[in-house]
C-alpha cells in the first residue's frame, strides 16, 4: 500500500511540474505582447480625437496609425494572406480610462483599396447613448444572427470618406466593443 501510495504522489507531482513548465513556456512566448500590461503605452487623446485623426490620416498606412498611436504596429504573418497584409497593435491607454486593447490594420496588396483599421476597445463603457451624443446619424447596419456571444450590433455613419462603424458585442450590449474605419476605394 505504501509504494502504491508514493507512485501515485510522484505521478501527481510530475503532472504538476509538467503544468507549471507549460504555463511559464506559455507566459514566456505564447501570449502576444499586444496582451501583457507592461506593453501598455499612453496618449492624452480621447477615443474621440484619436477618430478624427486617424481620419485625417486616410489613406491609412503604418506610419499614419503609428502617427496618431503611440506603439509600434507589427506585422501578423499569421493572419496575412495574398489580398492582405496584417498589421497588430499594442495596448493603448486613452484619455477618461478607454483603453484600445489592440489594433488591426489591414492592408490590401493591390491598390487602390485604402485599407481598413479596426480597434478594439476595454475600460471605460461607452455606452450608445454617449455615442449619439457624438455621432447623432448613427444607424444600425449589423445585428447578431445568433451563432456567438462574439457577434454584435454595430451602429454606422456614412461620411464622404466611408463608413465608421462602432460594435456592440452581445455579451457585453451596452458598452462599444469596436471601432471599424472602412474607407471607400480611391480611384
Amino acid at each position: 500500500m505504501t509504494s502504491s501510495f508514493r507512485l501515485a504522489s510522484r505521478r501527481r507531482h510530475g503532472r504538476l511540474w509538467m503544468a507549471v513548465i507549460a504555463v511559464a513556456i506559455a507566459a514566456c512566448t505564447g501570449v502576444p505582447s499586444a496582451q501583457r500590461k507592461n506593453d501598455m503605452t499612453a496618449t492624452s487623446l480621447t477615443l474621440w480625437q484619436a477618430v478624427d485623426a486617424l481620419v485625417a490620416r486616410m489613406p491609412f498606412s503604418v506610419e499614419g496609425v503609428e502617427a496618431v498611436l503611440p506603439g509600434r504596429l507589427r506585422k501578423d504573418e499569421q493572419r496575412s494572406n495574398d489580398a492582405f497584409q496584417f498589421y497588430e497593435g499594442n495596448l493603448i491607454q486613452l484619455d477618461s480610462g478607454v483603453v484600445i486593447r489592440n489594433v488591426d490594420l489591414r492592408i490590401r496588396r493591390a491598390p487602390p483599396h485604402p485599407a481598413f483599421l479596426v480597434l478594439n476597445l476595454q475600460g471605460t463603457c461607452i455606452t450608445l447613448e454617449v455615442l449619439r451624443s457624438h455621432y447623432p446619424s448613427l444607424h444600425i447596419t449589423g445585428v447578431p444572427r445568433g451563432h456567438s456571444p462574439e457577434e454584435s450590433t454595430t451602429h454606422s455613419l456614412e461620411a464622404p470618406w466611408g463608413r465608421l462603424s462602432f460594435g456592440f458585442k452581445v455579451s457585453n450590449p451596452k458598452c462599444v466593443d469596436s471601432v471599424a474605419f472602412d474607407p471607400v476605394e480611391f480611384e
